[in-house]
């Protein structure tokens, strides 16, 4: 007889979904983690492991995450800790430092780390710089309102075909089929659009004015004036947060 428990269909789908960002979030930290060796957390080490002894530079916040593992004395196997570091060892492993409630150090591998403590270490990495936050966004308009037709297993929820084509993606804001594109790529596409604008069309947008810049009617003194209104312009431009100039090239593409 085979006294094997037979994990309900309902169950098994919850558990799919959760190991799917599971490893989206480690797939992430280690990528993160792959730029550095070593990322520290609590304090603002990079590269190298801490010291409490040197007293370096911490950081305002650190990652606070749940971990279960049965070796643990406490309840369940249960424990929550402070993360101080992020690395991996010689074998490849992905690990933490972790500083649990009695004020101790331990290391303890990611994979032990409840979903939510990852997604805090993800939360982190993109507030400080070490993961790029860029969201997928309507290669018409600039929207983040974007759509993929996906197949969906109906018993265990896993995504097993995604979009592939124009025809596939929606726009809410466009309310059209149309492609997606990753904001760093757009941006770069939004910022080649503006330094190629004609000087009129940049006056219109900037309010700048080309000949607030002028000195005089000579060739050399236009030029010069061109210059200085091509610089202004620009140094407008930088200041725009990534948010204004998508609005901006949507207004006026």
């Amino acid at each position: 007889m085979n006294d094997t428990k037979k994990v309900p269909v309902l169950i098994a789908g919850f558990a799919c979904r959760i190991d799917t960002i599971r490893d989206e979030a480690l797939s992430l930290i280690r990528g993160a983690v792959a730029e550095h060796k070593i990322i520290g957390t609590f304090y603002k080490n990079l590269g190298e492991h801490y010291s409490h002894d040197q007293e370096p530079d911490e950081y305002d916040s650190s990652p606070i995450v749940v971990t279960c593992n049965p070796s643990f004395g406490s309840y369940g196997g249960y424990e929550a800790a402070t993360v101080y570091e992020l690395f991996t060892d010689e074998r490849g492993r992905l690990l933490c430092t972790l500083n649990g409630e009695a004020g101790e150090d331990f290391d303890e591998p990611l994979e032990h780390i409840q979903a939510e403590g990852l997604l805090c270490i993800v939360e982190w990495l993109v507030e400080y710089g070490f993961i790029a936050d860029d969201p997928w966004r309507c290669e018409e308009c600039g929207s983040l309102a974007v759509q993929a037709h996906v197949w969906i297993d109906s018993n265990t929820k896993e995504v097993v075909l995604g979009a592939q084509n124009r025809d596939e993606h929606h726009c809410a804001d466009c309310d059209a089929n149309t492609c997606q594109i990753r904001e760093s790529e757009l941006l770069r596409n939004i910022n080649g659009w503006w330094r190629t604008l004609e000087g009129a069309v940049k006056e219109d947008i900037s309010g700048i004015r080309f000949e607030d810049f002028r000195t005089g009617d000579s060739d050399d003194e236009l030029q010069e004036t061109d210059i200085r209104f091509s610089e202004a312009c620009q140094l407008w431009w930088e200041k725009k947060t990534n948010v204004e100039k998508i609005h901006l090239w949507n207004e006026n593409q």
